[in-house]
C-alpha cells in the first residue's frame, strides 16, 4: 500500500507552477506562430525538418513515491464493469480546536445542520459517481445504494487511546508524539465505534464496502511539524482548499481476503474545503478513487528539456504533476458547472477505460515514408488511441515480476459538447490537439511502479512542426509524428520511421525508391541526394 499526500489539492512547489507555466506559453506561443497556416485541416504541401526532442531515449523515472505496508494496486485492472462500494463519515469536533470552515463544512452532532452537511455531502458523492461513469465509458460505476454517507459523528473528546494505533490528541496531532498515525487511524477506530452503536447493520457488513473516507480537518493536526508518518508521508497545515492523505492502490470488489489487519480497509483522509466548497470536496474525493484504483503519484508527470522546454537534450528531466489535461496532474476533474477533465490516455488503458486502436510494434517499418492513422477523439469512442512500441533497453528491471514495454501512446482529445460529458471541461487552448505520451507499464493486473509514471512528451497542433523522437528504436532509429488534420472527432496522425537522418549516395538510401528520412522526399526529389 501507498499513501499519497496533498494538500490543497495538489501539491506543487514554486518551481512546479513557474514550470507548467513556461509550458503553456510556449504552447500558446505555437500555436500563434502556426495561426498564419488556418487550421482547416489540410496536409501541409512542403517537408518540414523534425526538431529531435532529445538525443539519447532515456526510460523516465521520478523518485518521490516510498512504499509503504503491504498492500498494492490490487483492483488496477478493471476488468469488465465494476461497482466501487464505500463508506463516508462526517465528524463534528468543535472542542478540539477545530475553527475552519472547513470543520464547519463536517457538519454538527445532529439536527438540522448535520442532515443538511449530510444531503451536501451525497450530492458530492452523485458527482463523483457521474465521474467515474462518464470517464469510464460506463466501467465504473459508484451506485447511490452502495455509497453510503454516515454521521456527524460527535467527538466531545479530543484524545484517548484507539485500539489500533494507540494514543490520539485530535486537537494537537501528538498523541503519539512521533508522528500522525494515532489521529489518523484513531479517526477509523472512532467511525467503527459509532458504527457498532448507532449502526450495527453496516459495522457487520463493513467489510464488503470497498473504500472508506474519513472528513476531518486535517490541516490543524501537526501543522507545525513535517514528521513523517510511518516514513511515508507529511501533513501540514494549508491555508485553504483541501488537505488529503489518501491508499494508493486498493483491493477491489472481487479481492476480500480475511487478515488481522482487513485488507478491505482502503483508507482515504480528507478535509472537507476550507472555505466551504462542494466543488473542491469532489475533487479531492475524485482523486482519492483515482489513486485507490491504483494511479500513481507523482504521476501526470512531463519531460522538459532545457531552460524552456527545448531541445537541450544535456537538461531533460522528468517532471511531476506536469501534463495539464490529466487530473492527476494540474486539470482539475470537475468544475463549478459540472464539466470532467478525463485521465489521460496512458492512464486509461492502465485502468481499462479505453483500448488501443491497434498494436504496432517496430511499425511503421523504415522507408514506408509517412503512414497515415485515424483517431478517434477520446470523447468519442473506449478505442481511442495508438500504442507503439519502442526499443525496450533499460525498461525491464532484472528480478521484477512486473511486464513491462516501452511505449509511446498518441491520443486525441477534443472536449466533449455535452454538459457533464467526456472531456466536457478540457480548456480550449488543450481542446482539439494530440497528446503524445511515453507509458512504459503494461495493464497486466500487477501494481504500478509509482517511480515509472505517465510522461507527456509533447501537445501537437494540427499542421505543427512534426515531432521527433530521434532513437526510438535504437540508436539513429528515428519515428517521427505528425498531426496533419481534424475534425471535432478525429484527427489523422502520420507515422514514420528511419534509420538515417538524411538520405546518402553513398549508402544507396538515394537509389532505392523510399523516403528513408521522413521528409516526403525520396532519391532525386530529395536535396540531400543532390
Amino acid at each position: 500500500m501507498l499513501l499519497d499526500i496533498q494538500q490543497g489539492g495538489t501539491r506543487r512547489t514554486l518551481q512546479d507552477v513557474l514550470d507548467l507555466q513556461g509550458l503553456l506559453l510556449s504552447m500558446m506561443q505555437q500555436e500563434s506562430s502556426n495561426a498564419g497556416s488556418g487550421d482547416s485541416g489540410q496536409q501541409h504541401s512542403q517537408p518540414r525538418a523534425p526538431p529531435p526532442l532529445w538525443l539519447q531515449q532515456l526510460v523516465p523515472r521520478v523518485t518521490r513515491a516510498k512504499l509503504l505496508e503491504r498492500w498494492c494496486a490490487k483492483c488496477l485492472v478493471l476488468i469488465g464493469p465494476k461497482s466501487i462500494s464505500s463508506l463516508t463519515f462526517l465528524f463534528s469536533a468543535p472542542n478540539c480546536g477545530a475553527t475552519t470552515a472547513g470543520t464547519r463544512s463536517g457538519g454538527v452532532d445532529g439536527g438540522d445542520d448535520g442532515q443538511q452537511q449530510r444531503q451536501q455531502l451525497m450530492h458530492v458523492m452523485s458527482t463523483v459517481a457521474h465521474y467515474f461513469d462518464t470517464c469510464s465509458h460506463g466501467r465504473m460505476k459508484l451506485p447511490a445504494e452502495r455509497n453510503l454517507v454516515l454521521g456527524p459523528i460527535s467527538l466531545p473528546a479530543c484524545s484517548g487511546v484507539a485500539p489500533t494505533k494507540g494514543a490520539y490528541d485530535l486537537a494537537s496531532g501528538r498523541g503519539n508524539g512521533v508522528n500522525l498515525d494515532g489521529e489518523l487511524y484513531g479517526l477509523w477506530d472512532l467511525a467503527k465505534e459509532w458504527m457498532r452503536k448507532n449502526r450495527p447493520d453496516l459495522f457487520a457488513a463493513r467489510l464488503l464496502y470497498n473504500r472508506q473516507t474519513l472528513l476531518f480537518p486535517l490541516g490543524q493536526l501537526n501543522a507545525s511539524d513535517p514528521a513523517a508518518v510511518s516514513g511515508a508521508y507529511s501533513l501540514g497545515r494549508a491555508a485553504s482548499g483541501v488537505v488529503s492523505v489518501r491508499n494508493m492502490g486498493c483491493p477491489g470488489p472481487d479481492d476480500f481476503i480475511p487478515s488481522a489487519i482487513s485488507p478491505a480497509d482502503c483508507l482515504n483522509w480528507v478535509s472537507p474545503a476550507a472555505p466551504p466548497s462542494p466543488v473542491a470536496d469532489a475533487v479531492a474525493l475524485i482523486r482519492s478513487h483515482l489513486l485507490n484504483n491504483g494511479f500513481a503519484h507523482p504521476t501526470a508527470s512531463r519531460l522538459v528539456c532545457g531552460d524552456a522546454g527545448g531541445s537541450d537534450s544535456s537538461s531533460c528531466r522528468t517532471e511531476p504533476y506536469g501534463d495539464p489535461s490529466d487530473p492527476m496532474g494540474p486539470a482539475e476533474p470537475v468544475n463549478a458547472a459540472g464539466n470532467v477533465v478525463c485521465p489521460a490516455a496512458p492512464q486509461s488503458y492502465l485502468t481499462d477505460w479505453a483500448a488501443q486502436i491497434e498494436e504496432l510494434k517496430g511499425t511503421p517499418a523504415a522507408g514506408e515514408g509517412f503512414v497515415p492513422y485515424e483517431v478517434p477523439s477520446m470523447h468519442t469512442a473506449e478505442t481511442n488511441f495508438l500504442r507503439i512500441a519502442i526499443s525496450q533497453n533499460s525498461v525491464q528491471l532484472a528480478g521484477s515480476r512486473r511486464k513491462r514495454e516501452r511505449a509511446v501512446f498518441v491520443s486525441y482529445r477534443v472536449a466533449s459538447p455535452t454538459p457533464g460529458g467526456y472531456d466536457s471541461g478540457l480548456p480550449a487552448s488543450l481542446s482539439g490537439r494530440v497528446w503524445v505520451h511515453e507509458y512504459n507499464q503494461t495493464a497486466d493486473g500487477l501494481p504500478v511502479d509509482p517511480n515509472m509514471p505517465p510522461v507527456l512528451l509533447a501537445m501537437l497542433e494540427v499542421a505543427g512542426p512534426t515531432f521527433a523522437l530521434p532513437d526510438a528504436f535504437g540508436a539513429r532509429d528515428a519515428l517521427y509524428i505528425r498531426f496533419v488534420s481534424k475534425s471535432n472527432t478525429t484527427a489523422t496522425v502520420e507515422l514514420c520511421r528511419t534509420m538515417p537522418a538524411v538520405e546518402s549516395v553513398d549508402d544507396g538510401t538515394c537509389n532505392d525508391g523510399l523516403d528513408n528520412d521522413c521528409d516526403d522526399l525520396a532519391d532525386a526529389d530529395d536535396p540531400d541526394c543532390r
